[in-house]
């Protein structure tokens, strides 16, 4: 009787421990089974939210383009996420090749940072359809070939609180400085009427001539002035 009684102890021993561990693996399966599928939906979400991201970003650049393009065409002040942007008056009038309301064209921009920003940041970490061109350290500014919208881009990347401005490209003619001279110095003309008065002989040297190298000087040249008007109070 007592070997009996014992053998059942071990049976139901053995049949408890055979149902705990059947037990463990079916809660490991369910681990398994459930953990990637977590895994997944919060990449999901991650790649959901990194394309949600992508598209706010990218309609937030569209927006401010076509509101400083508005500007523009109005006359009003121009900016590009709060950063005032100087732009040529003609400017806009030969881009949008395709219609989307989006600067196509590659121009020159100057972008100047405030003392406290890290110009070799800005210009080291430039996208790919921006180009820089020059640095002047000496004001915190750097040259880049791009689009608006590359500038756009580049604005985006960076901390646009440490741009300051943005211009455009501007050629400028510097007029000639002022210089001494004296009358009795040949001026140098383009003009065939003053070549052709300073001596009565038919002769042409590009200059005008005070006083002419010729025996008579402009002495007896017959002029003749066409006038549109005289101004009386000039």
């Amino acid at each position: 009787f007592g070997s009996s009684l014992a053998f059942r102890y071990l049976f139901e021993f053995v049949f408890m421990l055979f149902q705990f561990s059947m037990l463990v693996r079916f809660v490991s399966a369910l681990l398994f089974f459930t953990c990637p599928v977590d895994a997944l939906r919060f990449t999901s979400s991650k790649l959901d939210s990194s394309v949600n991201s992508a598209e706010t970003g990218a309609s937030t650049a569209d927006s401010e383009i076509r509101t400083l393009r508005s500007n523009h065409k109005l006359g009003k002040p121009t900016k590009l996420f709060g950063v005032p942007v100087d732009l040529r008056k003609d400017w806009g009038n030969d881009w949008d090749h395709d219609h989307n309301e989006t600067e196509d064209l590659l121009d020159i921009w100057l972008i100047s940072l405030s003392h406290e920003a890290s110009m070799g940041f800005w210009t080291t970490n430039a996208p790919q359809n921006v180009t820089v061109v020059e640095t002047l350290p000496s004001i915190n500014t750097f040259v880049v070939s791009a689009s608006l919208s590359g500038v756009a881009e580049e604005l985006e990347m960076h901390d646009v609180s440490e741009v300051v401005a943005i211009s455009q490209e501007i050629f400028v003619t510097i007029p000639e400085p002022n210089t001494s001279g004296y009358e009795s110095d040949n001026c140098a003309t383009s003009a065939w009427g003053l070549d052709r008065i300073d001596s009565v002989d038919v002769s042409f040297n590009n200059e005008y001539e005070w006083e002419s190298d010729f025996p008579d000087g402009g002495a007896g040249a017959n002029v003749y002035v066409f006038d549109t008007g005289i101004n009386v109070n000039n």
